[in-house]
């Protein structure tokens, strides 16, 4: 997943960081059950105990099934912090690519339940002026918003401050003139 995103000339990767786990709890524990489900009818009615794996296709499969896809989807889910944008890339069937520069990132905030806060997870808020780019569900969420917020103060290397003054240093035959006089014959020389 680290080769698929192109970064730009000058531009270096800080971290890559994969939400964590959601929506996985309930077809998990309903593929367990369904699995202590068919294993329970297979012993105890001996009549469906030669039709095992038909029983085990019927009501395991599409437990697995939901299991596969949504570790597929989660584990294919990115965020990654470079030097000059936060981007976040994923999709199963259909590839995404949201990036946000970080300079157009006017404030970070962190969105946490209880439960969410007692586990050290929480989604990340990016404040922009086109809206809030939201990370998705990661852990440490703090440590994430502290690393975004180091990287946007420091200034990019090759940027010119808004502040700076910028002098000509034009040699006095060279100068530029309110009113231009007409050239003569020589491109060079200029009448006196």
């Amino acid at each position: 997943m680290q080769g698929r995103s192109s970064l730009r000339e000058n531009e270096h990767r800080i971290i890559s960081v994969t939400p964590v786990v959601s929506g996985l709890f309930r077809p998990l524990l309903s593929l367990a059950t369904s699995l202590v489900a068919v294993d329970f009818i297979v012993t105890h009615i001996h009549a469906l105990s030669s039709h095992e794996g038909l029983l085990l296709f019927i009501f395991v499969g599409p437990c697995a099934l939901v299991v596969g896809t949504r570790t597929w989807r989660w584990r294919s889910h990115k965020l990654h912090v470079t030097n000059q944008r936060v981007i976040a890339e994923g999709g199963v069937a259909t590839r995404f690519t949201n990036a946000v520069e970080l300079r157009d990132i006017l404030g970070t905030t962190i969105e946490q339940s209880f439960i969410e806060r007692l586990l050290r997870r929480g989604e990340v808020v990016l404040d922009t002026a086109s809206g809030p780019f939201f990370s998705g569900l990661v852990s440490h969420p703090a440590a994430l918003c502290r690393l975004i917020d180091s990287e946007r103060a420091t200034p990019p290397p090759g940027n010119v401050p808004l502040d700076t003054v910028f002098e000509t240093n034009l040699q006095p035959e060279r100068a530029f003139e309110v009113r231009p006089r007409n050239r003569s014959a020589s491109e060079n020389d200029w009448p006196h």
